[in-house]
């Protein structure tokens, strides 16, 4: 479930995790970043996005403004102040509108495991580490700080083994491989990117190779795999890009739609 439940569900909220979990998904994916206060926060940006958040005061945020309310110069608690489900996102016209807040990584493993937990079942995390390089201590913490603060908390929970750890920086990558050797991390892949040349960027080799969807066939596919990977593809969304994937022989899908690709499987 890509942020929880998008195509339905706010994104990266309590509800569309919940929700993904009652539908029958087996593992969530999220984003986290961290905010001024050391708090690490599930968010896709590291600032509060016009399209999906708006102000205390219900107001909406304007182009630009949005960035100025930077999480990683705010307290968790000005963070949660702002609404980032109410907002329809015009990307989703299916997507509900709910109230919600942008949760710590710690409320939303403990809410989704409890809820698993209550019907007999475990699920996974894949955690995506927002961060860029040219961005450390603007808008993201640096690698060594931030691996370990994301480590205390799954430490906390003892969730190691039902957790990937995945970023398209591989200074990040590097960290976790660095703090914790055994750690399953998953290598993403852009559009723009090759796979062989983000894997020499890489000081080991990773599980998992989370790549762009369209960059994948079933002959990428075949010849990862054959070289020991486990192959993502994000973010697959229509029902003929889903039985396509489907096709290659992929490992795992990450999707907005949830509720389609499980419609395929059953």
């Amino acid at each position: 479930g890509h942020r929880g439940f998008r195509g339905l569900y706010p994104e990266n909220t309590l509800v569309g995790f919940t929700e993904a979990i009652k539908l029958g998904i087996d593992t969530i994916e999220l984003d986290v970043v961290m905010s001024g206060d050391g708090k690490i926060v599930v968010s896709h940006e590291p600032f509060m996005s016009m399209l999906t958040c708006l102000k205390p005061n219900g107001e909406e945020l304007i182009e630009l403004e949005d960035q100025q309310f930077n999480l990683y110069q705010m307290s968790y608690e000005e963070i949660k102040q702002f609404d980032c489900g109410l907002k329809m996102n015009p990307k989703f016209p299916e997507q509900k509108s709910i109230a919600a807040y942008k949760p710590l990584l710690s409320e939303t493993i403990a809410t989704c495991d409890a809820l698993a937990l209550a019907a007999t079942s475990q699920i996974e995390y894949v955690i995506e580490i927002k961060s860029d390089a040219e961005l450390y201590g603007q808008f993201y913490p640096k690698p060594s700080e931030y691996v370990e603060a994301i480590f205390k908390i799954l430490d906390a929970h003892s969730i190691y083994n039902r957790v990937v750890l995945k970023s398209f920086d591989v200074a990040v990558l590097n960290e976790i491989n660095k703090q914790k050797p055994s750690q399953k991390t998953s290598l993403l892949i852009n559009r723009e990117e090759s796979i062989e040349d983000k894997l020499k960027a890489l000081e080991f080799e990773p599980e998992i190779l989370g790549v762009y969807f369209k960059l994948l066939s079933k002959n990428v596919v075949a010849h990862y795999k054959s070289n020991g990977f486990l192959i993502n593809a994000w973010t697959v969304n229509s029902v003929k890009s889903l039985q396509r994937v489907m096709a290659y022989g992929v490992d795992g899908i990450i999707t907005d739609y949830p509720n389609r690709l499980i419609g395929l499987i059953q």
